[in-house]
């Protein structure tokens, strides 16, 4: 996880590690703040600039390029053993590490994923100011030091932007989290299904069968489509949102994790929408012999574009075949 100054990224840090309970975490910062408190380090730190004091020392390398990369070189050689020292220890690890682009690129090659948290600079600059003794104009220094978005855009796997409230960064690091998930089932070849329709709006059946599909696979798309045949009741911006609530209430918090619910574009097909994610299985659920009839049409299509997927039909429980989306509306 890396960003400028005031970014957010030791919140998104955080809001990772919940995400990810088993992971290791590193701070480079805190790691350099112990490394302070190193009479060996505090020794070269007085002989190259007469001062261990942070602060001190942040001021002086700043005014000066060349100490500042000897202080630097100094820094990295200790942060890169420590790296390396805890991912022997720990198979997976969340590292927070701000000047990633500027001083760790021969790093970037050794992590699975890079995520940079980007914010507009005006919020930067006043997140700083408040949380420090810094002036706007030490702040706008630092800022200008540091490594431009565009550059970390084009290197990162992820990109989160933090100028909303803490609700929306939530949201945004959850998103980014199932990303990753899915990316690892992938590579672990893990189960992953889809559960794809109109859900216009989602009803007690639809909720039914996320359930059960969740029972076989080990990860779950949920798929919004578009039906260019009929008059949408909700918004497909708010879809996502309505599928989400509903699910709160009705899955565990660990079935919540193995969700993800995508709009699924509307140039694409849903299979090969399915086929880019990974996607193994693909549910569908019957209410009577007209919809397997029907399903099974679609399924022959279906293998003849992706014969890799597999399509698994779910019987809806009796007390809710009479259930539909058209009914819902119709009510």
């Amino acid at each position: 996880v890396t960003g400028g100054i005031g970014s957010g990224k030791s919140t998104v840090t955080e809001l990772l590690r919940r995400e990810f309970p088993d992971f290791g975490v590193l701070s480079v910062d805190k790691l350099v703040a112990k490394m302070y408190e190193d009479p060996m380090i505090g020794d070269q730190l007085i002989d190259k600039l007469g001062t261990k004091n942070k602060d001190d020392v942040r001021e002086i390398v700043f005014k000066n390029e060349k100490l500042r990369l000897a202080v630097e070189e100094m820094f990295s050689s200790q942060i890169r053993l420590s790296i390396n020292s805890m991912i022997d220890f720990n198979k997976d690890i969340i590292i927070e590490f701000p000047l990633l682009f500027e001083k760790g690129m021969d790093m970037i090659k050794d992590f699975d994923v890079v995520i940079s948290v980007l914010a507009n600079e005006s919020i930067r600059i006043r997140r700083v100011i408040e949380r420090s003794n810094l002036t706007e104009e030490r702040v706008q220094s630092i800022l200008d030091a540091q490594t431009d978005d565009e550059t970390r855009r084009f290197n990162s796997d992820h990109v989160i932007i933090n100028n909303g409230d803490l609700d929306y960064l939530k949201k945004s690091v959850t998103e980014v989290a199932k990303d990753i998930r899915l990316d690892s089932y992938k590579k672990d070849n893990k189960k992953i299904g889809m559960f794809a329709g109109s859900f216009d709006p989602i009803t007690l059946g639809h909720q039914h069968l996320i359930k059960k599909s969740l029972e076989i696979v080990d990860f779950l798309i949920v798929g919004i489509s578009t039906n260019k045949n009929k008059t949408s009741f909700v918004k497909v911006g708010a879809k996502a949102h309505l599928i989400e609530s509903s699910l709160v209430e009705f899955l565990s918090p660990e079935e919540l994790k193995r969700v993800y619910i995508k709009t699924i574009p509307e140039h694409l097909l849903t299979i090969k929408y399915a086929k880019k994610l990974g996607v193994n299985f693909m549910f569908r659920g019957i209410r009577s012999a007209t919809d397997l009839e029907y399903e099974s049409q679609i399924n022959l299509l279906q293998k003849k574009i992706e014969p890799s997927i597999e399509t698994i039909y779910l019987i809806t429980p009796r007390e809710l075949m009479e259930i539909s989306s058209s009914l819902v509306k119709s009510i």
